[in-house]
């Protein structure tokens, strides 16, 4: 389910947005819209594991962290 009904944009006067990607499966998620960069990158590296990527999003779409590995 490629980015079905999500984006790379927070919604709702959040700040950054995290995308789940589970590199084996090859399926995207959204994970959630955070306050703060620091919020994203914790939930981010919580998530984040072996074939398990999560990219962290501003409110402009631009990537600016990620966790995890291929």
């Amino acid at each position: 389910m490629p980015f079905e009904g999500f984006g790379r944009f927070p919604q709702n006067g959040k700040k950054f947005r995290v995308v789940g990607v589970d590199t084996f499966a090859n399926e995207d998620w959204l994970e959630g819209d955070f306050d703060t960069k620091e919020n994203a990158m914790k939930h981010a590296q919580e998530r984040g594991g072996t074939m398990l990527k999560m990219y962290v999003y501003d409110e402009k779409g631009k990537h600016v962290g990620e966790a995890g590995d291929f």
